[in-house]
């Protein structure tokens, strides 16, 4: 087992030095949309009591996340640290994308680098990671989660391809640890599993198969064992069984929603996440196949199955709740469009029609190859203008709260004295080059959880949070304090009015807006 296992790092690292270029690509890529986390020390929404709090375990045991608990203890990063943790995220984004081009080259056993160049472009630059990744909190723990989805689907190819079962047992392993960093995990699985399925030089019927099996079997068992986990050790884990929307909401808003996030990810709503990029990739795919129609349904039926799991892939979650994920857990999205062009472009496209016209043929590639860097470019762009909108934000937050306390400290109150109580809301001023806030991107922490029942007790407390990140310390006031505070400010007037801050019995109130 030592052996193989030498022998696969090995082949990484002789994959790397033949591919100089591919890894300086990454590097580079890499640090251009997420370089600017490294240095930064905006407090974004989950690192707020981390940094009050070093050491605590989050929620991440209560909503069945026990593999990221275990990446901590291993790496020793439980102790936040901002540039610590973005360091390492920033290294294990570069390994999972180059380790998943490693992968394919392995099972496809293409010799043309360019494709990967296009691949790594397409899913590092994808908008979509700014709402994961803007949860700095997590931000190494979930790379490196993916990053052990490519070693396991690489340790289950070694395996397929006449390995010791090790090799899949080691695999299963490590996507249970996946798994259980983060549901979405399961859902990328499938993608690049049925990436590399579609990919694999097989195409015997019968044989390829059984390679299905090799590939589905040990996925099937490793969601199992991830299942009973949670189930035994966090049976108070309703964070997944909370989003299903079937048997809860009627069967139409259901599909409503489903409609919705195909919607979504096709282009057709008006989101910063998601642009025309997947709608072009279908369309291009549609082209090639009726250009190609003779050829193609001479195609084994499991590598249909497999191109359909890849392009379905993106609507698992939504189909399996009926409900709309959040953006922050679509990131297959990125994977299925780099999976797609990485294809597209690793050959030149044999069109039925232009099979004599050698020219044609070389047009249409450099025409593929174009269409991906302008994908990159486009992504890239709003990528960086997500980032620069926090970062805005985070001033804004900042300016805030100095004024507040600025005009606490010119009323002669001081925080020792009083609850504190933060009714209304207040968003942060945007500037034109900024985009608008969505979820918690350019989200103020004086806009936070202000719904959430009991109102204005939790976005109180995130206030409170956001102040011990720069050593103001405020004791927020209790849920009855919170009713008093409410029902005083209606007679207030609203921030930045004089008056706007005051105090009833031991509560400070401080009004930003009408009740």
């Amino acid at each position: 087992m030592a052996k193989k296992e030498t022998g696969m790092l090995k082949g990484f690292i002789k994959f790397c030095n033949e591919r100089r270029n591919l890894v300086i690509f990454s590097i580079v890529m890499t640090a251009l949309v997420y370089g600017c986390r490294i240095f930064s020390q905006s407090v974004t929404v989950d690192t707020d009591y981390m940094i009050n709090m070093p050491g605590y375990m989050y929620n991440w045991l209560d909503i069945g996340r026990y593999g990221l608990i275990v990446t901590e203890k291993i790496f020793g990063v439980r102790w936040y640290n901002p540039y610590v943790n973005s360091a390492f995220a920033y290294v294990t984004i570069n390994l999972f994308l180059l380790v998943f081009c490693y992968v394919f080259e392995d099972i496809s056993e293409w010799k043309n680098s360019n494709n990967y160049y296009i691949f790594c472009v397409i899913v590092i630059t994808h908008p979509i990671w700014v709402s994961q990744w803007i949860f700095k909190l997590q931000n190494f723990q979930i790379a490196f989660s993916i990053l052990l989805i490519a070693v396991a689907l690489g340790m289950l190819f070694q395996w397929i391809k006449g390995g010791s079962i090790f090799w899949m047992l080691f695999s299963v392993i490590l996507m249970v640890w996946s798994f259980g960093s983060y549901q979405t995990n399961i859902e990328l699985f499938i993608a690049v599993g049925a990436a590399a399925l579609f990919l694999y030089k097989e195409r015997d019927f019968k044989r390829l198969f059984l390679v299905c099996l090799k590939v589905v079997l040990p996925f099937l068992g490793a969601f199992i064992i991830n299942q009973i986990i949670v189930k035994l050790f966090f049976s108070s884990a309703t964070y997944l069984t909370d989003q299903i929307m079937w048997g809860k909401a009627p069967v139409q808003t259901c599909l409503d929603n489903i409609i919705t996030n195909f919607r979504q990810v096709f282009g057709f709503e008006k989101i910063n996440f998601f642009d025309i990029t997947y709608s072009i990739l279908c369309l291009v795919i549609a082209v090639f196949v009726l250009f190609n129609l003779k050829k193609v349904l001479k195609v084994c039926i499991w590598k249909w199955l497999a191109a359909f799991f890849v392009l379905l892939a993106p609507f698992m979650m939504t189909i399996a709740t009926g409900a709309i994920p959040v953006f922050r857990s679509q990131y297959v999205v990125p994977f299925c469009c780099g999976c797609i062009l990485m294809y597209l472009t690793s050959r030149e496209i044999q069109m039925g029609i232009f099979e004599q016209l050698v020219h044609v043929k070389k047009g249409i590639h450099v025409l593929l190859v174009l269409l991906a860097l302008w994908i990159g470019l486009n992504q890239t762009g709003t990528t960086l203008r997500l980032w620069y909108t926090d970062d805005v934000r985070y001033e804004q937050d900042v300016t805030m709260l100095n004024e507040i306390m600025y005009r606490i400290d010119n009323l002669g109150y001081s925080l020792e004295d009083y609850h504190i109580a933060v009714i209304g809301r207040k968003s942060a001023p945007l500037n034109n080059s900024c985009f608008p806030a969505v979820e918690f991107i350019g989200t103020s922490y004086f806009d936070m959880f202000v719904d959430t029942e009991p109102q204005y007790f939790f976005s109180t407390a995130k206030v409170r949070d956001f102040a011990a990140t720069r050593g103001i310390t405020m004791t927020i006031s209790t849920e009855a304090e919170i009713a008093v505070a409410k029902e005083h400010a209606a007679s207030m007037p609203s921030w930045p009015a004089e008056g706007c801050i005051d105090v009833i019995d031991n509560i400070l109130v401080i009004k930003l807006s009408d009740v």
